[in-house]
């Protein structure tokens, strides 16, 4: 199974992502999980979250906009030759 990490910096992703988690969480050979960073006040939500971007086993992070939390993500995971997706911004 591939880990898909999503990571958002604000409530404001959330119209953009959402489409994308739904189609993740019903394809049977994805795992999702996302992780919050920033001052992101989405605790009511039904997913997994994490307060920092941690090392782990992903096996792609997609990260939305040009926000500085979007750009450490994706050093991040350039840095451990870790695929990349982006959109939107």
């Amino acid at each position: 199974m591939k880990k898909i990490v999503i990571i958002t910096a604000s409530r404001a992703d959330w119209g953009i992502y959402l489409p994308v988690i739904d189609a993740i969480k019903k394809h049977p050979s994805l795992e999702l999980q996302i992780r919050a960073c920033c001052a992101s006040d989405i605790d009511y939500l039904e997913f997994p979250l994490f307060s920092k971007f941690n090392p782990g086993d992903e096996d792609c992070v997609l990260v939305l906009g040009d926000m500085m939390p979007m750009l450490e993500a994706a050093i991040y995971a350039c840095q451990r030759n870790i695929p990349v997706a982006h959109i939107h911004g």
